[in-house]
């Protein structure tokens, strides 16, 4: 999962606001009772609605986001800055970009309030666990084809 948030979404407001995210490019919703791996089209990027009740703590949702960006970190970024912003939600993506310029595990970004914390994110697969570390002044990043 690429993205983890608190608000669940239906179809077609997820797929409004990926609309409104991703104007110029062509992508294919997946989620599930709506559509399956079967029909997406090649060449399409993909992102992937999931719902894991089996998730402690509150991020029991997410995105996953297939795509052919030469730097997917910072478009997952913006892309979960905006699902905070849009749906007035926490949302939670990789931190390896603002950190420690390369992928590294156990630190996230949350965005939540209008706020952008640094968070330890060790615990979040077993106990659904975060750690703020420290609130963060933040730029988006941009976004490359």
């Amino acid at each position: 999962m690429d993205i983890a948030f608190n608000k669940p979404l239906d179809y077609q407001t997820l797929h409004a606001f990926l609309q409104e995210q991703l104007p110029d490019a062509k992508f294919f919703l997946l989620y599930e009772g709506q559509n399956d791996w079967d029909g997406a089209p090649a060449g399409q990027a993909i992102i992937q609605y999931l719902v894991n009740s089996e998730q402690p703590g509150p991020f029991k949702l997410g995105l996953s986001v297939f795509t052919n960006h030469k730097e997917p970190l910072p478009f997952i970024e913006r892309l979960a800055h905006a699902l905070a912003q849009t749906f007035h939600c926490a949302a939670l993506c990789d931190a390896s970009r603002v950190v420690l310029k390369e992928n590294k595990t156990y630190y996230s970004l949350l965005f939540e309030n209008g706020q952008v914390y640094l968070v330890d994110d060790f615990d979040f697969e077993e106990h659904g666990e975060i750690t703020k570390i420290v609130a963060l002044s933040y730029e988006l990043p941009a976004v490359s084809g």
